[in-house]
Order: C-alpha cells, then sequence, then structure tokens
C-alpha cells in the first residue's frame, strides 16, 4: 500500500513539472509573438512614412512640371506672335510687291521708307506660283525669305537654274579652259583633249540648264491648266432628240468624258451657242439641267441674230464652279 502512494506520488511530481514546463514555453511563445507584432506594427509605421515623403515629392515635382508647362505656353505665344507672316505666290506676284505692300500695310511705313528698305535687301526676279514669301520685322530689322510652299520647284532650284549653277560653272570653266590653254604651250597635244572635254562638259550643263528650264515651264504650265480646270464649268450641248438618240437625256447618264466642253469662269461666264453646231435653223429656246438651276436668277440666255446664235450668261459662278450641266437647245 505505501508503495503505491509513492508511485503516484512520483507521477504527479512529473505531471506537475511537464505542466510547469508547457506553461513556460506558452509565455515564452506569447512573448516571442508580441515582439514580432510590434517590429511589424513599427516596420509598416516606417513603410507609411516612406510612402509619404514620395508622395509630398511627387507633389513637389507635379508643381514644378505645371510651372513649367505654363511657362511653355507663356513661350509658345510669344513665339506665334513673332513667325514671320507669309505670302503664296500668285500668278502676277513679284517679291519686290508682296515685300512692298507687307512694309506699307502691315507695318505702316510711307512709300519712302518702304521703298528705302527694297533698296537695301536682296531679293528674287524669278518666283513660282506656289512659293511662300515670308516678311518678318521686329521694328527695326526686316528680313525677306522664300520657301518652296506648293511649287514644284524650289527657290534654291530656280537659283540655281537661273543664276548659281549656270553663272558659276561658266566662269570655272572659262577660267580652265584659259588655264589649261596657258599650260598647253608646254604639252599641246594633251592641253586640247582637255579643253575639248571641259567644252563638252560646258555644252552638257548648258543643254541641262535648258532642260530644266523647259521642265519649270513645263510644270507652271500644268499648274495653270489644273488650276484652270479647278474654275471651271464642263457642260454638254445639244437638242432635246439629240440628247436622247445618245443616251445623255440626264446628268446620271453623262459620264465625265462627255463632258468636252468648259469654260474658265475666272476668265469668262458666258456660254456662246451656234445654231448650226447643234444641227437646227434657229435657237428658239435653251434651258440647263440640272433642274435646280433657276433661270433669271442663276443664268439667263439672251437669244440674238435672229435666233442665229445665243448666249448662256453664268449669273452665280459659285453654283457653276466645277459642276456638270447639260445645255438644251430647242
Amino acid at each position: 500500500m505505501k508503495g503505491i502512494e509513492k508511485r503516484i506520488s512520483a507521477g504527479n511530481l512529473f505531471f506537475l513539472c511537464l505542466c510547469v514546463f508547457l506553461m513556460a514555453g506558452f509565455l515564452s511563445l506569447i512573448s516571442c509573438s508580441s515582439k514580432k507584432k510590434a517590429e511589424e506594427a513599427a516596420q509598416k509605421d516606417t513603410q507609411i512614412q516612406d510612402l509619404q515623403a514620395k508622395v509630398n515629392g511627387l507633389q513637389k515635382d507635379v508643381a514644378a512640371k505645371d510651372a513649367e508647362i505654363n511657362q511653355l505656353k507663356s513661350d509658345n505665344e510669344s513665339l506665334k506672335r513673332r513667325i514671320p507672316l507669309s505670302w503664296e505666290v500668285q500668278e502676277g506676284d513679284s517679291q519686290w510687291r508682296i515685300v512692298y505692300d507687307y512694309l506699307t500695310e502691315k507695318r505702316g511705313l510711307s512709300d519712302e521708307d518702304a521703298r528705302a528698305v527694297l533698296r537695301d535687301i536682296p531679293l528674287t526676279d524669278q518666283i513660282l506660283v506656289g512659293f511662300k514669301v515670308g516678311n518678318y520685322s521686329d521694328g527695326i530689322d526686316y528680313a525677306s525669305f522664300l520657301a518652296q510652299g506648293e511649287a514644284a520647284l524650289s527657290p534654291g532650284d530656280m537659283q540655281r537654274i537661273e543664276q548659281t549653277n549656270i553663272e558659276a560653272e561658266k566662269v570655272k570653266l572659262r577660267n580652265k579652259i584659259a588655264e589649261e590653254r596657258i599650260k598647253g604651250q608646254e604639252e599641246n597635244a594633251g592641253l586640247k583633249d582637255k579643253i575639248r572635254e571641259l567644252e563638252n562638259e560646258y555644252k552638257a550643263l548648258k543643254s541641262q540648264s535648258a532642260s530644266l528650264k523647259e521642265k519649270a515651264t513645263e510644270i507652271e504650265s500644268q499648274n495653270k491648266d489644273f488650276e484652270s480646270k479647278l474654275n471651271s464649268v464642263y457642260y454638254i450641248v445639244g437638242t432635246k432628240s439629240g440628247l436622247k438618240a445618245k443616251g445623255k437625256e440626264s446628268l446620271g447618264e453623262v459620264s465625265f468624258a462627255d463632258l468636252q466642253n468648259r469654260i474658265d469662269l475666272r476668265e469668262v461666264n458666258v456660254i456662246e451657242l451656234n445654231a448650226g453646231d447643234v444641227g437646227i435653223s434657229t435657237i428658239k429656246k435653251v434651258t440647263l439641267l440640272p433642274e435646280t438651276l433657276d433661270d433669271n436668277r442663276d443664268y439667263r440666255v439672251e437669244i440674238s441674230g435672229g435666233g442665229q446664235s445665243a448666249k448662256v450668261h453664268l449669273l452665280n459662278k459659285d453654283k457653276f464652279l466645277l459642276a456638270r450641266i447639260i445645255v438644251v437647245v430647242s
């Protein structure tokens, strides 16, 4: 019996020790967990402070960029005010006249002062339709310059064609020829070959110059023809029966190839008709299609010569610009 009590007491002691050990471990674990949470909280506070510092820095950068943008806008407006005024060259314009008009009309100079300025600046005699003439003045100094704009050739091309290239090459080749001729007293045979070579180069350059001038003239002619077409009215003429026989009674049946007649509205606004041209003895009436064209408002018909001829006066040019019409003669 006593042996059993001793064994129980020893078991209780072991159990008590085990409980104490587990309690100590549990308390240690709670302590470590609390310390880790404190460290994590401190770390989060540090991250929040870093993020706030970055946000403050970004706000400063944004403010600086806003200031920079406002300054750029101000500079842009200033540049716009300083951009040179430009004029697109039209048929019959000259650089002298464009500059003169700018100085007198835009800058308010008198005729005498404007002519004095024009005497002191270089101007180009040859300019093409479509060139841009720039004018700039800050109230003291004045400058004028040319840009290619819509023209087929640039001002540099024109200048090289008309002056620099030809004249410079002529002088250069002539000087070379004269120099080689002097040296040729000692080596005459070789010099003659050189002279012929240089003369051939000169002829080639001269031919090239003529070709370029011809090309410039051709391009200018094409531009004039294109402008004329853009400012024309296109029409077909015939009697009602004749048009019907051809299947051309309405614009929907008329192709652009049928419109062989046109007039440039910048030069004339009258379509002239003859009775014999449409195969009738006399002209009694002339009407225009489409029917939206109003007689006496958009156009007016004038029959003369006892009905042998007629004129259609196009009154509303804007309505006829690039328009396709049918002229019905009866």
